[in-house]
C-alpha cells in the first residue's frame, strides 16, 4: 500500500537475497508491477531452488571427487624454496650428528689401535730378548759339547786297579765302597740340582772325545707310583744288576754272557760282561757293584763303576771292544696326600746318573757298526728302567 505517493518508496524485494536492492517508482504503473511480479517470480525460483541445494547436502564421497578432480593449485617459489631449505638444513644436522659418532668412534678404535701396537712392540721385543737367550743356551750348549770331549773323567768314574793277589783285591774293593757311595750320592741328591724330583725327567749327552771314544752322558729321574714299599723297587734293581745278561739277551738281542769273579758279603760284586753285539763284534764290561740299603730307611742306592786295570783278569783289546759304565742310582719314598680320607699310594723315586764310554776299537770295524753301538750306548739304561718295571708290576 502507497501511504505517500510524491515521494519515492523503498520496497523489500526478494533480490536482498543476492544483496541486491530494487526501487519502483509509483509513475510506473502496471508494467512495472507486471515486470516486477515476473521478476518476483523468477528470484522465487531461483531462491528456492538454491535453498533446496542447501537443504539436501552432496554425498562425502562426490564431494571428494570434486576435489581430486580440481587441480592442485601450486606453491609459489619463495615457499617451496623456503620448504627445500629446511629439508637440506635438516639433512646437514643429520650428517654433522653422524660425523660426531663417526669420530668419536674413531678415537676410540684409534686409542685400541695405539695399545695394540703397543703391545705387539713388547711382544716383538720379548720374542727377540728370548731369540737372544735361546742362542746364548746354545752357544753354552756348544761350549759344554766341546768341553765333553776334551772331558776323561766323570764325578761317578774313579780310577781302579785290581792286582792279582785274592787278599789284596778284596782289601781294594772294601776300602774303595765308602768312597764310592757318599761320592755318587751326593753327586746325585746334590741340593743345587735344579730338577723337580716328583716329575719324570730325562737327558742325555752323546759326543765323540778327542781319543776317538764314543762317550754318552745320562740323567733321569723314574717314578714308581702304587708300589709295595721302597725295599721292593730296590730288589728288583739289584736283581737286574746281578741278572743283566739275561735282560740284555732278551730285550736287545744280543746274546750276553756273565762270569762273576767274585763277591764279598753281598756288599761288592766283581764281573765281567760279554755281549755279542754284530756277529764279528763283541763288547766286553768289567765292573763293580756296590749296593747299600740306608739303615734309617730314607734311600737305597746301587753303585757302579768299571776296572780300569786288572791283572788277573785282563781286557782282550786285540778281540773285543771295551765299554766302561760309571753310574749309580738312588731310591726314595714318599706317600701321596690322603684324598677323601684315603691314604694316598706309595710312590718310589729313582734318581739314576751315568757316564759310559766306548772306546775306540784296536781292531777293523766297520763304519756302520762301530756307529750302530755309539747310537745305542744307552740302552742298557732303558733295559733297566723296562726290567724293574717288569718285575714291580709284573707285566713286560
Amino acid at each position: 500500500m502507497l501511504t505517500n505517493p510524491g515521494r519515492t518508496c523503498g520496497i523489500r524485494d526478494p533480490l536482498l537475497v543476492h544483496g541486491l536492492t530494487a526501487t519502483v517508482s509509483p509513475t510506473q504503473g502496471s508494467v512495472q508491477k507486471s515486470r516486477g511480479a515476473r521478476l518476483n517470480m523468477t528470484i522465487t525460483s531461483e531462491t528456492s531452488l538454491k535453498q533446496g541445494h542447501e537443504e539436501t547436502p552432496e554425498p562425502v564421497e562426490q564431494s571428494m571427487e570434486l576435489d581430486e578432480e580440481k587441480p592442485k593449485r601450486r606453491k609459489c617459489t619463495y615457499a617451496a624454496r623456503r620448504e627445500k631449505a629446511h629439508e637440506l638444513r635438516e639433512e646437514v644436522r643429520k650428517l654433522e650428528s653422524q660425523v660426531i659418532v663417526l669420530k668419536l668412534r674413531s678415537e676410540q678404535e684409534s686409542g685400541v689401535d695405539d695399545r695394540l701396537k703397543q703391545t705387539q712392540a713388547e711382544n716383538a721385543t720379548l720374542s727377540e730378548n728370548i731369540r737372544a737367550q735361546h742362542l746364548q743356551v746354545a752357544e753354552m750348549q756348544s761350549a759344554m759339547s766341546q768341553y765333553l770331549k776334551s772331558q776323561q773323567s766323570h764325578p761317578l768314574y774313579t780310577y781302579i786297579y785290581l792286582p792279582k793277589d785274592w787278599n789284596k783285591r778284596q782289601a781294594k774293593l772294601v776300602s774303595i765302597r765308602e768312597e764310592k757311595l757318599r761320592n755318587a750320592h751326593n753327586f746325585v741328591m746334590d741340593p743345587k740340582r735344579i730338577v723337580d724330583s716328583d716329575k719324570t725327567t730325562y737327558s742325555g749327552e752323546l759326543f765323540e772325545s778327542i781319543d776317538g771314544d764314543f762317550c754318552g752322558i745320562r740323567f733321569e729321574i723314574v717314578q714308581f707310583p702304587g708300589v709295595k714299599s721302597l725295599q721292593q723297587v730296590y730288589d728288583a734293581a739289584l736283581y737286574y744288576l746281578t741278572n743283566m745278561e739275561i735282560s740284555i739277551t732278551e730285550r736287545l738281542g744280543h746274546i750276553t754272557v756273565r762270569d762273576d769273579y767274585e763277591t764279598i758279603d753281598g756288599s761288592v760284586y766283581n764281573a765281567r760282561v760279554l755281549s755279542t753285539v754284530h756277529d764279528t763284534v763283541t763288547m766286553e764290561t768289567s765292573s763293580l757293584l756296590f749296593p747299600k740299603m740306608d739303615p734309617d730307611g730314607e734311600y737305597e742306592i746301587v753303585v757302579l763303576d768299571s776296572i780300569d786295570e786288572d791283572e788277573l783278569y785282563p781286557y782282550s783289546s786285540a778281540k773285543r771292544v771295551r765299554k766302561d759304565v760309571s753310574a749309580t742310582a738312588v731310591f726314595t719314598v714318599r706317600r701321596k696326600p690322603t684324598v677323601n680320607g684315603e691314604e694316598g699310594e706309595l710312590v718310589v723315586t729313582m734318581r739314576g746318573s751315568a757316564f759310559l764310554k766306548i772306546h775306540r776299537p784296536q781292531f777293523a770295524v766297520r763304519e756302520d757298526i762301530q756307529q750302530e753301538m755309539a747310537t745305542n750306548i744307552m740302552a742298557w739304561g732303558d733295559v733297566m728302567v723296562k726290567s724293574i718295571r717288569s718285575i714291580v708290576y709284573g707285566a713286560c
